[in-house]
C-alpha cells in the first residue's frame, strides 16, 4: 500500500485471509483491502470488504476490546454510508489482439490456414485463402502443464493420436495436453548423452517427489523403494515433456520503452506454444514473425501469403543474420532436421552481401513517401497508422523485388519493431485502464 501497488496489496491481504494469518483481528485486513478498493475507485467492492469487516467485528465482540469494537464499529459504518452511493470509475477498455476469423475447432488459430499432415514430411500450414500482411494468425498462451498420473486417460499422452484431421479440437485442458504430446520430439535423432540427461533428470525428481507432500495430499503411501507403477507413467510424462521441450520452446521477451525511438527487450523465459509449435514449420525466409505479451505469443504476417501458400515460422535465426554454413548445422544440432528451406538451399547471403538495386523509380517514389510517413508516425506514438504504412510498404516491395534482397529484410525488421511499439503501447494503455503489475 505505501507503494501504491493496490493490485498487489489486495493479493497480499487475500493470501493473508486464505492461509488465516492473525484470525482475530482479520476484520482490519478487509478494512485495508476496502481502502485499496477506494484508490482503485472499484467502490462497490470497497463497500462489500467494510461490510465483510463489520460483520467480523460484530462476529468477535466478545473477544474484542470494547474500545477497539466501538472505534472500528464507526469507522466501518462510515465508510459503508460514504461509499455506498458512489459509482465506480468506469475504465476505458483495451481491444484484446485476436486471430483473423478464429477457426471453431482451435479458437487460438485463424480458420484462413489448412494444416495437412503428409506421411513423410509431417504437419504443413497451408493458405486456404489470401493472407494480407500484418493479419495475426494465431494468439497462444504458454503451456505449463500439471498433470495427475491417477487419472487414467492421461495415458493416451504417451502414444500420439491416429487422427490426421488438423487443427485437432481444443477445447479443454485434456485436449490442450493431448495435442503437447503430440509435438515433434525426433527421439531417434536424439543423442545418447541427452538420454542420459534427461534420465538423470527425471530419476532425481521422482526421487525429490518423494520429500514433498505428494503422496499424502493425494491419500497415498509414499513408495518405499522401487519406482510404483504411478512414479514410472509419471516418470514417463516428464521424460517425454523434457524432449517435447527440446524440439518445441519458443523464447519469451520481456519489453519495455527504453527510449523514445528504442524498444528495450530482455530474453525472459521460454514457453511451448501447441497452436504454434504444432501447425506452423520453420523457414529460414519465413513470412511471419512472432512478438510476446507476457506469456501469450501472437504469429503475424510478415508478407501478403497467397493461397495455397504455405505458412512458415522462424525456429531460430533469419537467413540474412547468419550464413547457411553455421546456421544449417545450428538447426540441426538444436532441433534435430536438416533444413531445406529456400535459403538454405540456394545458400542465400547474409544482410551486408544482399543486392541493394532500386526498384522502378514509381515505386522508389512511393516507398521514400511511406518510410517518411513511418518515421513521423512513430515519432509522435501513432503506431496504429506505422503498422498501416508498413503494410502498403511491404507489398510495394512484394510486387516491385525479387528475394532475396536488402529491402525486403530491412522492412520487415522495421515493421516487427512496430509490432513491439505496438505491445508496449498496449501495456501502457493495460495499466491506464486498471493499474495493475502487467
Amino acid at each position: 500500500m505505501a507503494a501504491a501497488r493496490w493490485n498487489q496489496a489486495i493479493t497480499d491481504f487475500k493470501l493473508a485471509i486464505k492461509y488465516k494469518y492473525n484470525l482475530e483481528q482479520q476484520f482490519k485486513i478487509h478494512h485495508k483491502i476496502g481502502q485499496c478498493f477506494i484508490k482503485k475507485k472499484s467502490y462497490k467492492k470497497a463497500v462489500s470488504s467494510f461490510t465483510t469487516a463489520l460483520e467480523l467485528v460484530n462476529k468477535q465482540a466478545l473477544n474484542l476490546n470494547e474500545n477497539t469494537r466501538k472505534e472500528f464499529n464507526k469507522i466501518l459504518v462510515d465508510c459503508i454510508n460514504k461509499f455506498s452511493a458512489k459509482a465506480d470509475d468506469v475504465k476505458k477498455t483495451v481491444e484484446d489482439f485476436k486471430p483473423l476469423n478464429p477457426s471453431n475447432i482451435d479458437p487460438r488459430v485463424t480458420d484462413q490456414v489448412e494444416v495437412l499432415e503428409t506421411v513423410g514430411k509431417g504437419r504443413n500450414a497451408f493458405a486456404k485463402n489470401n493472407i494480407p500482411v500484418g493479419s495475426i494468425l494465431a494468439v497462444v498462451d504458454a503451456i505449463g502443464p500439471h498433470l495427475n498420473p491417477d487419472n487414467a486417460a492421461q495415458r493416451e499422452f504417451l502414444e500420439p493420436s491416429s487422427s490426421g484431421d488438423w487443427p485437432v479440437p481444443v477445447n479443454n485442458d485434456v485436449e490442450k495436453f493431448s495435442l503437447l504430446f503430440q509435438m515433434a520430439m525426433n527421439e531417434k535423432e536424439v543423442s545418447e548423452e541427452t538420454h542420459a540427461r534427461h534420465s538423470l533428470v527425471v530419476v532425481l525428481l521422482l526421487r525429490a517427489l518423494r520429500k514433498t507432500t505428494y503422496y499424502k495430499d493425494g491419500g497415498l503411501e509414499t513408495p518405499a523403494e522401487k519406482f510404483s507403477q504411478q512414479e514410472l507413467l509419471l516418470g514417463k510424462l516428464m521424460y517425454k515433456l523434457r524432449l517435447i521441450q527440446d524440439m518445441n520452446s519458443h523464447p519469451i521477451w520481456g519489453v519495455s520503452r527504453s527510449q523514445k525511438d528504442k524498444i528495450g527487450k530482455d530474453h525472459i523465459g521460454a514457453g511451448l506454444y501447441t497452436g504454434i509449435g504444432s501447425y506452423f514449420n520453420s523457414d529460414c525466409n519465413p513470412n511471419t514473425f512472432r512478438v510476446n505479451i507476457g506469456k501469450k505469443m501472437l504469429l503475424i504476417a510478415s508478407k501478403n501469403i497467397k493461397r495455397g501458400q504455405e505458412v512458415m515460422d522462424n525456429y531460430c535465426i533469419h537467413f540474412s543474420e547468419l550464413p547457411t554454413v553455421t546456421r544449417r548445422p545450428w538447426i540441426q544440432e538444436h532441433f534435430l532436421f536438416y533444413c531445406e528451406c529456400e535459403a538454405c538451399e540456394e545458400d542465400w547471403p547474409t544482410y551486408s552481401n544482399l543486392p541493394q538495386d532500386r526498384p522502378n523509380q514509381k515505386i522508389a517514389d512511393k516507398l521514400v513517401a511511406l518510410e517518411m510517413e513511418n518515421i513521423e508516425c512513430i515519432e509522435k506514438g501513432n503506431i496504429d497508422k506505422a503498422v498501416e504504412s508498413h503494410k502498403k510498404e511491404i507489398t510495394l516491395i512484394q510486387g516491385g523485388l525479387s528475394e532475396p534482397h536488402q529491402l525486403p529484410v530491412t522492412i520487415r525488421n522495421s515493421f516487427q519493431f512496430c509490432w513491439w511499439k505496438k505491445v508496449v503501447q498496449y501495456l501502457q494503455q493495460l495499466e491506464q485502464a486498471d493499474p495493475v503489475n502487467v
